[in-house]
């Protein structure tokens, strides 16, 4: 499964909630790290996006990267991937040179190792909550053994809470109910195995130690604060994905959720209630390259 899966308004919706997440503090010292190694090959940096959907990860990185770029993205939905050609043009690098955009029409789950060949980074972001162990076991020794760093972004821990304008919890036993039958529809079989749901932030650092990088991680919540337009927009959307899935998950407490759905959308109306949901950043760098970090 990938970003393909999704619609693109969807992605477009969620795309500043994403920035304001993400964990800059990860994103400055990939640029650090590599800014030293292409001084060291003297060649524009080729980067691959996995699931990249309608380009809002490079929308992201680029600028804030070094350049010249060339990126491969990477998505089996062909309309998004035309889409992230309009999105990123006119895209340039961190230092002002140009950013060259290849994307490629594919099923992760067949995914072929050669198209990461000479890439300095593999990145991912709002994807492996989807995927099983095994493709991320796979894809984490295709990376290194090519010497790519990895920055895989906004991956979903399991955790998402109300909260109230003061940015107190707002926890009631149906929120509890819903987001327990929630993760477990997420552990079903999204195209790529049996997803890892919740568990991938604990599985992915250990795989990435496991392949030999040398791995930091931040939290990158989203935060969507109590009475915001956006909010109201972007947390309907999201309360009505996750009673869907509860009602799949259990169809015999479909009345019991519909009633949960009807009284949170109507908080969130009310502009008394937000919605944080919890993500891990992580970032590796191979670790023959660790003395080159810079702190």
């Amino acid at each position: 499964m990938s970003h393909g899966d999704f619609p693109g308004n969807w992605l477009i919706l969620r795309e500043a909630a994403d920035t304001a997440a993400r964990n800059d503090r990860l994103t400055d010292r990939l640029a650090r790290y590599l800014d030293q190694r292409q001084g060291w090959e003297a060649r524009a940096l080729t980067l691959a996006d996995l699931g990249g959907g309608n380009g809002n990860n490079i929308r992201y990185l680029a600028p804030r990267l070094p350049g010249p770029q060339r990126w491969r993205l990477l998505d089996r939905d062909e309309t998004l991937l035309d889409q992230a050609i309009s999105r990123c043009r006119g895209l340039h690098a961190g230092d002002g040179s140009p950013v060259r955009l290849d994307t490629h029409a594919c099923d992760l789950a067949a995914l072929d190792p050669e198209i990461l060949t000479d890439c300095e980074l593999v990145t991912a972001s709002a994807l492996f909550d989807l995927v099983s162990a095994d493709w991320c076991e796979s894809l984490v020794a295709g990376a290194r053994s090519v010497g790519a760093a990895v920055l895989f972004t906004l991956t979903f821990n399991g955790s998402w809470r109300f909260i109230a304008g003061d940015d107190s919890e707002k926890e009631t036993a149906a929120d509890r109910e819903v987001r327990l039958l929630f993760n477990d529809h997420q552990q079903q079989d999204k195209g790529l195995g049996d997803a890892l749901g919740g568990r991938a932030a604990e599985v992915l650092p250990g795989l990435l130690e496991k392949h030999g990088y040398v791995i930091e991680t931040a939290p990158s919540p989203w935060q969507l604060q109590a009475g915001r337009p956006e909010t109201l927009e972007l947390g309907s959307s999201l309360v009505d994905g996750w009673a869907r899935a509860a009602m799949e998950q259990a169809p015999q407490k479909t009345r019991q959720v519909q009633q949960w759905l009807d009284r949170r959308i109507a908080d969130l109306e009310s502009g008394s209630t937000g919605i944080r949901v919890d993500h891990l950043d992580v970032l590796g760098l191979p670790a023959e390259n660790h003395r080159s970090r810079v702190s």
